[in-house]
């Protein structure tokens, strides 16, 4: 079982929708240049600077299979497949 798995699993309060995602990660996600990195640089608050995150996502080996699960998930916040929420907001208004 992953660590977050387990630390998921011994979290209190946390929801059964929450552990459904922890225990059905895309595969793809294992294999990301990001994983271990921690999760700071990839999630922008007002002041941040995405294109460290951005820089890591251009060396990713599962770059697409990341931005298409991304652009799928209207809910998803922070850099993933190399792109910020508005950038991936300006993308799906582009393709409808």
């Amino acid at each position: 079982m992953e660590h977050d798995t387990i630390v998921a699993l011994m979290t209190p309060g946390l929801d059964l929708p929450e552990l459904a995602t922890l225990l059905h990660r895309p595969a793809w996600q294992a294999r990301g240049a990001c994983r271990g990195q921690g999760v700071a640089a990839f999630f922008e608050g007002e002041t941040s600077d995405p294109a460290p995150a951005k820089a890591v996502c251009a060396g990713c080996p599962v770059r697409q299979e990341c931005f298409s699960f991304a652009l799928d998930d209207l809910a998803l916040v922070g850099v993933w497949g190399g792109t910020t929420v508005q950038e991936r907001r300006v993308l799906r208004r582009e393709s409808a």
